[in-house]
């Protein structure tokens, strides 16, 4: 048969366990992020990759808003063509963020009648 007391007292001393470890986990993070913000010279490199991550988005959008208003003030297709040149490598947060220039060969008239011999 059941103790039911014994068992009571079994499930508040494993609850108590969990809520001492669970305060205790959230002391060392506080700990952390008050080292975190004394060291604000030196980033970690994760904290360097989530900061960029988040930034990536905002810095395409507002290379767009810019690139478009150049293209209004001057009527010129600059911005486009240089839109089209620069390619910004989107995808994985602040990974490979860098700037690419395509690289397309140039065709020429002559480029086309070889082509059609």
């Amino acid at each position: 048969m059941i103790d039911w007391k014994e068992e009571r007292r079994r499930r508040r001393s494993r609850k108590r366990r969990r809520w001492k470890k669970k305060k205790q986990k959230g002391k060392e993070k506080e700990k952390e992020e008050e080292n975190r913000k004394k060291k604000k010279k030196f980033f970690s490199r994760r904290d360097i990759t989530l900061k960029t991550a988040v930034n990536v988005k905002a810095y395409k959008r507002t290379k767009r808003q810019a690139m478009e208003e150049f293209s209004d003030e001057d009527g010129n297709s600059e911005s486009e063509s240089v839109r089209m040149k620069i390619k910004i490598k989107s995808g994985k947060g602040g990974r490979g963020s860098t700037r690419r220039r395509k690289t397309q060969p140039r065709y020429t008239n002559s480029d086309d009648k070889d082509e059609d011999d």
